[in-house]
């Protein structure tokens, strides 16, 4: 929800916002998809932003306060797909010697090893998602830093709410790590 906030005051509201929301039309909204181009916005948050207004001009038509939806049928700047990168065994363990001295080596294995996120080994808690004992961690929130605020909240999705095997490698960089 903050993000959404956040897209219709930064993005939304500088170009359509002195408009009447019954007054809003697709040349307007066209008009907003253009110039969020136009600022170097990425395709798949220019996508985002229409999604969210779409979402909410679809909430006004069913109340009656809009008589069409203006972001329907926009044009939106075409998604690029990347091909993901693929780093052979040899370049994991140069990546790893690297890493090694730094102290946020343990939070690092963890995302290499088990593919979590940032915010998601940021919230992991110690005694009560990390088991070391029984080898597991379990995933069941983030911890995200926004607007000079630390905020907690609940994993991307239903499906990210997990609980992992820890490799015995890792298992045992963590105890050595919370030992020291």
């Amino acid at each position: 929800m903050r993000r959404y906030r956040q897209w219709a005051v930064n993005k939304v509201l500088p170009i359509i916002g002195s408009t009447p929301v019954g007054k809003v039309t697709a040349e307007q909204a066209q008009h907003l998809v253009g110039t969020l181009v136009e600022k170097g916005l990425a395709p798949n948050s220019i996508q985002s932003v229409v999604a969210a207004m779409h979402d909410a001009f679809a909430q006004a038509l069913k109340w009656r306060i809009v008589k069409f939806n203006p972001f329907t049928g926009l044009q939106l700047p075409k998604v690029e797909k990347t091909r993901p990168l693929c780093v052979d065994p040899a370049q994991v363990l140069a990546f790893v010697e690297v890493i090694r001295p730094h102290r946020l080596f343990p939070a690092l294995m963890m995302m290499l090893s088990l593919g979590l996120r940032r915010g998601e080994v940021c919230g992991l808690r110690r005694n009560t998602d990390v088991d070391l004992g029984r080898g597991i961690v379990r995933v069941d929130g983030t911890l995200q830093y926004l607007k000079r605020e630390i905020h907690w909240g609940s994993p991307k999705s239903t499906e990210s709410r997990r609980t992992l095997r820890l490799p015995s490698f890792l298992q045992a960089i963590l105890i050595a790590h919370y030992a020291a």
